[in-house]
């Protein structure tokens, strides 16, 4: 439980962990205070994913307000804030190099996103029919793939923005990973 993670102080721990039994026992780790964590201002609106880059320096994070923050992890500053959706933005992933960020949002579109520059690298891949709810670079970073409410998985060449292939028919999909050769996608979702 990560309950017993929370400081010795917190006033969340002091309510919460008598109610608890059997809970384990820390030698060491835990804090007496939150001084350890860094709260990182949200944007103001709901956040539905969030994404470490593969160096760990940046958070990038989906929001219901039609955006994408990234933020610096040493410090919390707010470094860019990527504007191009028209609706909730529902996914995001790094590359493997870091250069680059995809988002998937409830506009039915897919982008790609240049980190060196702050903007959209192409036109936003269009081919869903509802919500695209998970996106993910492959390992070779030439390909992404997308899997939607519309029930299908698709996947596009990175250079071209073309879709090179599809899988319909499927339930109403959440999220979906690439295996590491890139060679198998795993995806979930639910019935109806």
């Amino acid at each position: 439980s990560a309950m017993s993670w929370i400081p010795e102080r917190s006033p969340l721990r002091l309510l919460l962990y008598p109610h608890f039994k059997n809970q384990p026992l820390l030698a060491a780790g835990r804090h007496k205070e939150w001084h350890r964590t860094r709260w990182i201002n949200a944007m103001g609106d709901s956040i539905w994913r969030v994404a470490f880059s593969p160096d760990g320096r940046h958070i990038a994070a989906s929001s219901s307000d039609m955006a994408i923050g990234i933020w610096e992890t040493r410090t919390g500053s707010l470094e860019a804030r990527l504007r191009g959706h028209t609706d909730h933005v529902s996914s995001v992933a790094f590359s493997r190099d870091g250069q680059w960020l995809v988002s998937g949002s409830a506009d039915k579109t897919v982008r790609v996103w240049d980190l060196t520059t702050g903007t959209a690298a192409s036109e936003p891949l269009t081919g869903h029919t509802d919500s695209v709810k998970s996106v993910c670079f492959s390992p070779d970073g030439q390909r992404i793939s997308s899997c939607s409410a519309d029930k299908t998985v698709r996947v596009w060449g990175v250079g071209t923005g073309k879709e090179i292939w599809r899988m319909n028919g499927l339930s109403k999909l959440d999220r979906l990973a690439y295996s590491s050769t890139g060679q198998k996608i795993a995806c979930c979702g639910k019935e109806g």
